[in-house]
């Protein structure tokens, strides 16, 4: 399953991490913001595999790391190259369910994502389902 790990790769347990003892959140934060940055630079990675881009993608959302639209549209744009446009969808998803505004930038991530996998019909259902607000002006019916 796409859950699984080679051993060799690190993985990241959101309940297991080792606690700070009496230290101050800021600490915590930044090695966050860089664990989300390096799996967004791995996302982004030409040479990363297909099977590095997943894990990246289970590591980003096991740990909950994507909180705004840049992060999310980064996210799926990296997963689109390597054909993992399933996943670019459940990032979709997960980014109105956080509550991240479905702007035109990130459907053309998700519906580019799609179009590289050469699912045209998912393409289509993203720019159905889009806001007005998101859609391109021509594209808008009248």
């Amino acid at each position: 399953p796409a859950d699984e790990y080679p051993p060799a790769v690190p993985r990241f347990h959101p309940a297991s991490r080792p606690r700070s003892r009496g230290g101050s959140g800021k600490a915590r934060g930044a090695q966050l913001l860089g664990r989300k940055k390096a799996l967004l630079s791995l996302l982004r990675d030409k040479e990363a595999l297909q099977s590095e881009a997943l894990l990246a993608f289970c590591d980003l959302r096991k740990g909950a790391l994507l909180s705004d639209s840049k992060d999310f549209t980064s996210a799926i744009a990296g997963l689109g190259p390597k054909s993992l446009w399933e996943e670019a969808l459940v990032l979709l998803t997960d980014a109105g369910e956080v509550g991240v505004a479905c702007d035109m930038i990130l459907c053309a991530a998700a519906i580019s994502a799609c179009e590289k996998a050469s699912r045209w019909e998912a393409a289509l259902r993203i720019l159905e389902a889009a806001p007005d607000a998101a859609k391109p002006e021509d594209s808008v019916k009248v």
